[in-house]
């Protein structure tokens, strides 16, 4: 028994290791942390930190908060319709990820 169920928890733990979860519909949804970029905001990775926050308001987005830690800044943005909370790293002056983030990110502190 030890020997089938060993693998088999390595399995489920690899399993949902690569789990990539996609946010609830509905407004004001927390989506689970993914890894990954949001997909409708991929092409603002790498841009020019400024250029980004223009192309942030004109697709609909409300910034909520920034924050500074170490050589970054996280910006945090609500998504216009669903409500979610997306959060943007700035290093070095521009876009280094844009990633769904849980909606408590985007309240004031």
């Amino acid at each position: 028994m030890k020997k089938i169920m060993m693998p088999l928890f390595g399995l489920v733990v690899a399993g949902l290791a690569a789990c990539e979860t996609m946010p609830e519909s509905g407004a004001g949804s927390t989506p689970a942390i993914q890894h990954g970029t949001v997909s409708s905001l991929k092409d603002l990775v790498g841009a020019r930190g400024r250029d980004g926050e223009d192309q942030m308001v004109n697709r609909g987005y409300t910034w909520a908060r920034t924050d500074k830690s170490g050589g970054s800044a996280y910006s945090y943005w609500r998504e216009k319709g669903s409500g979610n909370c997306v959060s943007v790293r700035t290093s070095e002056g521009r876009y280094k990820s844009i990633v769904y983030t849980p909606g408590s990110d985007c309240q004031d502190r």
